[in-house]
């Protein structure tokens, strides 16, 4: 009795690890952080976030950009959106956003455009960040702070990394930023 109940735990335990192995895009390492993997990008990110939905995200761009993932750990978020269709340069990106997320249209929803920079990783990535404050639209007294990546990852796909959260865990914010801006790698 007791070999067919270990034989039963061991089965129901490869098949969890092979599950688990096998589900792609998000493993552990062992320096408390976890990697998001495609077959574009790769990015590090805090071990204690988990796949979540339902929290207020933004997409960004237009009909051609398509929701990825969003993961968080409750008090800070990252929504990833890639565009695999484009031949939009890093200019253009810009151009873009200015007109999607001008400052009036930021203010207008109570919140602040506070920055606006292009950046080179350690990687060579070039990303355009920008950094906005937007009121929650179902609750004015809770400010969000969005830290925007946008990036090309080859010449026909785009991604847009949004870290995101209540501007209360701003040092969060930025930590969790830091961290994926300074391991966000092409993968060829």
């Amino acid at each position: 009795m007791i070999k067919k109940v270990d034989l039963s735990l061991f089965l129901g335990l490869l098949i969890l690890m092979i599950a688990v192995s096998i589900s792609g895009c998000v493993h552990s390492s062992s320096n408390g952080t976890q990697k998001y993997n495609d077959e574009f990008i790769s990015f590090d990110y805090p071990s204690d976030f988990r796949y979540t939905s339902g929290h207020y995200h933004i997409v960004s761009g237009g009909e051609n950009w398509k929701n990825v993932l969003i993961i968080g750990n409750g008090k800070v978020f990252i929504n990833i959106n890639k565009n695999e269709n484009t031949d939009s340069t890093l200019s253009d990106v810009k151009e873009m956003v200015a007109e999607r997320v001008s400052a009036k249209d930021v203010a207008d929803k109570g919140g602040k455009y506070l920055s606006d920079t292009l950046q080179t990783n350690d990687n060579g990535i070039e990303v355009e960040s920008i950094i906005t404050t937007i009121n929650d639209p179902s609750d004015k007294k809770i400010v969000y702070k969005y830290i925007n990546y946008y990036f090309k990852a080859n010449t026909d796909v785009m991604y847009s990394i949004i870290i995101y959260g209540d501007e209360k865990n701003y040092v969060d914010i930025q930590s969790v930023a830091d961290t994926v801006f300074n391991s966000l790698k092409i993968n060829k």
